[in-house]
């Protein structure tokens, strides 16, 4: 059974972890999205031309890496609250897309 405790619940020291954390599965999702892309455009490449957000999706996901690492740390903790993150408590992030803790990726 995991144990997973919100952000608030996290102690100061381990608060800046779990910011670190979030940012590194948020990185890690957006190469994760290229990659798909890139297979999914291999095997349909009608599929990727009429797709015309695509591009913009993913450079969405990157940007937003980007950003929460050159960002306040205000503006990381509304992220983090906003989506609901679920952290161990020694403040790794725990994604539920891949089942997985962000170190054991």
């Amino acid at each position: 059974m995991l144990n997973l405790v919100t952000y608030d619940n996290l102690s100061p020291q381990t608060q800046k972890v779990a910011r670190k954390s979030v940012t590194a599965g948020q990185k890690y999702l957006a190469r994760k999205a290229v990659r798909v892309q890139k297979v999914k455009s291999k095997r349909n490449i009608h599929a990727a031309i009429n797709d015309r957000y695509r591009n913009r999706r993913l450079m969405n996901s990157i940007e937003l890496g980007r950003k929460m690492e050159a960002a306040p740390t205000t503006y990381v903790e509304l992220l983090i609250m906003e989506n609901l993150c679920m952290f161990s408590p020694e403040g790794d992030h725990f994604l539920f897309s891949e089942h997985k803790y962000i170190s054991q990726l």
